[in-house]
């Protein structure tokens, strides 16, 4: 999470993690609970979740839901609610796209701003039906992945 003094200056470096952090943050959460991540991401201008494997993207829809713009890797957990014009994407391992679009959305306001507007409706729009859906779509995803893979054996 980065919460932004001025242009171009990073004024805190935040982390959450269910372990320690595995980088230097100024502040680090360990397991908080959903009150406090609520607070915490309302509070932050840019939630970066760059993961090489995937996971879930609860975070993600948490941060967009607080007003805070995303910054998120192309795996397929991110890509249950996260789309070009709620986040900003870039491929997983690439950590000079991963600076390039950073500097893009600390420098462009409206950049940032249209994807927390975005972000915003795409939480509105998060229940638990469309949820399901998206749930089962990565189910059949995931099936069809292990036939396909046991037929190539």
């Amino acid at each position: 999470l980065i919460r932004r003094q001025r242009q171009m200056c990073i004024r805190d470096r935040w982390s959450i993690s269910d372990g320690p952090s595995t980088f230097k943050a100024n502040k680090h959460w360990r397991n908080p609970d959903y009150q406090a991540t609520r607070k915490i991401l309302s509070s932050a201008d840019i939630l970066i979740r760059a993961y090489s494997e995937d996971g879930t993207a609860e975070l993600q829809a948490w941060a967009m839901a607080c007003g805070c713009a995303v910054l998120t890797t192309n795996t397929s957990g991110a890509k249950m609610f996260c789309n070009n014009k709620n986040s900003a994407i870039v491929k997983a391992g690439d950590y000079d796209q991963l600076t390039k679009e950073l500097k893009s959305l600390m420098k462009g306001k409206s950049h940032r701003e249209k994807l927390i507007r975005n972000g915003l409706e795409t939480a509105k729009n998060l229940n638990w039906d469309s949820s399901v859906k998206v749930l089962e779509s990565v189910l059949k995803g995931r099936r069809s992945y292990v036939r396909r893979s046991k037929q190539a054996k």
